[in-house]
């Protein structure tokens, strides 16, 4: 079995790097390259800004010279703490950060062998914090909401002048759509008929 050529840089921003391009599948053959969701891989960039941000910004630390071997559970709880604390993130959204965090590490000890600890995985999350329950309406209420979707006001005039369209006559439809297929907006919105 030939052992693609692993990259020896300790250094955050270098593994970061590397993992955003394996994420697009840069240097991974042919037949085990994934197909990845344009938002999910922005969105672990946007986790891998956060944690670099707090590094600098809250540790005081230089970004470009900082180790994977400095991250420890302290570190990581610290990172946790900051974001439930002073950026007022709920558990969900923290969940999401450090699930990219752990899948970051995970890559490096199980693709790129690196001899390192994963302390973003075996993260306790409270338990119903940041979950909310589904509200459900009524047939009624339902049918009330379509009713008023095309019995306003057509058009917006902006404090430009501008007049703005705020109806399309497949609203409706589509709302329907969404309601039986019980989809989420984005998968109702990836449908194709054939």
């Amino acid at each position: 079995k030939k052992k693609s050529k692993k990259v020896s840089s300790n250094f955050l921003l270098d593994v970061m790097g590397l993992y955003i391009d394996y994420l697009n599948n840069v240097n991974v053959p042919f037949q085990k390259r994934k197909v990845r969701d344009r938002e999910h891989i922005k969105d672990v960039e946007r986790t891998f800004r956060y944690f670099l941000n707090y590094i600098a910004e809250v540790k005081n630390r230089k970004v470009k010279h900082f180790q994977i071997t400095s991250i420890n559970d302290d570190l990581v709880g610290e990172f946790m703490e900051y974001l439930s604390k002073e950026k007022k993130y709920g558990w969900k959204y923290i969940s999401k950060h450090v699930s990219s965090l752990n899948s970051l590490f995970k890559y490096l000890i199980e693709k790129q062998d690196y001899p390192i600890n994963n302390y973003f995985d075996d993260i306790v999350i409270p338990k119903g914090k940041g979950k909310k329950k589904p509200e459900s309406i009524t047939k009624e209420k339902f049918e009330a909401l379509l009713s008023k979707v095309d019995t306003g006001k057509t058009h917006l005039t902006l404090g430009t002048g501008e007049k703005k369209l705020m109806y399309q006559d497949w609203l409706k439809t589509a709302f329907k759509l969404e309601l039986f297929l019980g989809c989420r907006r984005k998968a109702t919105t990836l449908v194709k008929w054939s």
